[in-house]
């Protein structure tokens, strides 16, 4: 194979070319479609499910998620768990925040727990 290419190079690097250029021209018309200009895929499952959850119950877009590592013990003892409705409190304490939520404050369920219990999210949401 080496030796034919080296005796066609001029064809091969024609062809080669010819084919960029060809993909090229079919490949302009999905520019649109692969770009997003945000973090949401339009018409996809977690879309359409954010879109049901704005409607029913007035949600917005999460802008800020917080990490909470507790320094020892787990984030369910006492002063972690002061200290993450805290947090809470004063990140929905900002101008533009129409929600905050966290672990704590959504009756710290085990599926926003880390497995080892040291870690739990808050989050924070601005309006639509």
């Amino acid at each position: 194979m080496g030796s034919f290419l080296v005796r066609h190079r001029r064809l091969v690097m024609l062809l080669a070319l010819l084919a960029t250029l060809v993909m090229g021209v079919l490949g302009a018309g999905t520019v649109n479609a692969l770009s997003l200009a945000r973090f949401e895929a339009p018409g996809s499952e977690s879309d359409r499910a954010g879109a049901e959850l704005a409607e029913r119950f007035g949600t917005g877009s999460v802008d800020l998620i917080l990490l909470v590592t507790a320094r020892d013990g787990t984030v369910d003892d006492a002063d972690v768990e002061a200290e993450g409705r805290e947090l809470t409190r004063r990140v929905a304490a900002f101008e533009g925040v129409a929600e905050a939520a966290s672990y704590w404050t959504r009756g710290r369920p085990a599926t926003l727990r880390s497995e080892d219990g040291r870690r739990a999210p808050g989050r924070g949401a601005h309006p639509r």
